[in-house]
């Protein structure tokens, strides 16, 4: 656990009854040894004592976990969303579902207040920023049917497809892992456990067709995804920008601290998506795209954070090793600095999230040339051809 978690914060004795009572709690039994646990921001090994989490403030929270083998190895991740929509919640995870109001009666009456870990508040703050337009329609809208986020339920789905080298990495992971731990999949099919165990992602268009259109008139319209873009926010997210940028948080979190590929994937379709459209940001979408690139800074700074943290995938290497994101944000954020007018905000967005890819990365946005060979060209712009 590292030195700056919670636990070894100081708190007067009445201050931590208001935050114990006031806050939601999370209460794990029956919990394996050396099992690596986490909520939000911190994951950490936990002792024999602990049997989950107190003072969780109110709003969504992802939890996630995995067992460790006596060699070192780690299962592959699972993981939940909570949505603590007021104070005072207790959320309780057993194997029997008629124990669960008795057990949370026993943590109202502080029974279980030595065995609960306080939540990490002094980084509550860097959670809400990844997470603001998670919502519990949004959470509805996407987790898997049995609720639980599970990497070894998309794994085959992913090896079965073009990987860039991120995703190469993740799915030796993932192989390793499941050998150690004996994991077997089940048969596929409607109602199997594969098919409970997997987000439900929307379905973004990759190629817009228009019927009698000449094939230049469709690759000005896949040059620009802005059309694209209007399409889904009508069909698939009823109109609402937030819904849209809530699924992209959504996936995120599933990525990063859930090891989830089709977290990745579904993230990376989002940004192509927004990074593709040259008519929205500057006309009819400019505050869509503010947020978007507010929310994918504060991604970024997380994702790509100098010193080594718990989170499962805190480390930028599963980013600089994609070359899709480096050639749309520099196309994306060239477009913006070289048109005029251009919205003061989302100008000063840009420039930040430009700061950050440079002074993390090393990248230099504006004198790049853009590499052909790009592993992930299903996000290249497309060009369609007379036959």
């Amino acid at each position: 656990m590292e030195e700056s978690a919670p636990y070894s914060v100081r708190l007067e004795a009445d201050k931590a009854l208001h935050l114990v009572k006031q806050g939601s709690s999370l209460l794990l039994l029956d919990l394996p040894p050396s099992l690596s646990f986490g909520i939000d921001l911190q994951m950490f090994v936990v002792g024999t004592m602990f049997r989950g989490v107190k003072m969780v403030p109110p709003g969504p929270h992802f939890i996630y976990y995995s067992v460790m083998s006596r060699s070192g190895d780690a299962a592959p991740v699972t993981g939940f969303f909570i949505t603590g929509t007021q104070s005072k919640e207790i959320f309780v995870k057993l194997t029997d579902p008629a124990e669960e109001e008795r057990y949370a009666y026993a943590v109202r009456n502080l029974e279980f207040d030595k065995n609960l870990a306080p939540y990490d508040l002094h980084h509550f703050r860097r959670w809400e920023e990844l997470s603001n337009y998670v919502t519990p329609a949004v959470i509805k809208r996407h987790e898997p049917r049995d609720g639980v986020i599970s990497v070894v339920a998309e794994a085959e789905l992913v090896e079965q497809h073009p990987q860039t080298a991120a995703e190469r990495m993740m799915v030796e992971q993932i192989i390793k892992g499941k050998e150690t731990y004996g994991f077997r999949n089940k048969e596929g099919g409607e109602g199997s456990t594969q098919d409970r165990s997997r987000c439900r992602y929307t379905r973004l268009p990759r190629l817009l067709k228009r019927s009698g259109a000449e094939a230049k008139d469709l690759t000005s319209l896949n040059l620009d995804k802005s059309i694209a873009l209007e399409k889904a926010l009508k069909e698939s997210y009823d109109g609402s920008e937030e819904l849209l940028l809530g699924e992209l948080q959504f996936a995120y979190i599933a990525f990063l601290m859930g090891q989830s590929l089709e977290g990745f994937s579904q993230w990376k379709s989002i940004v192509s998506l927004m990074f593709g459209c040259q008519e929205a940001p500057l006309r009819t979408r400019t505050r869509l795209f503010v947020k978007f690139l507010e929310v994918l800074y504060h991604q970024m700074r997380q994702g790509l954070k100098n010193n080594k943290s718990d989170v499962a995938l805190d480390d930028s290497s599963w980013f600089s090793a994609d070359n899709f994101f480096r050639l749309l944000s520099k196309d994306f954020l060239l477009m913006l600095k070289t048109t005029q007018p251009v919205d003061g905000e989302l100008l000063m967005q840009a420039r930040r999230l430009k700061h950050l890819l440079e002074s993390r990365l090393g990248w230099d946005l504006d004198n790049e040339i853009s590499d052909a060979n790009v592993d992930d060209d299903e996000y290249a712009p497309v060009v369609v051809m007379d036959v």
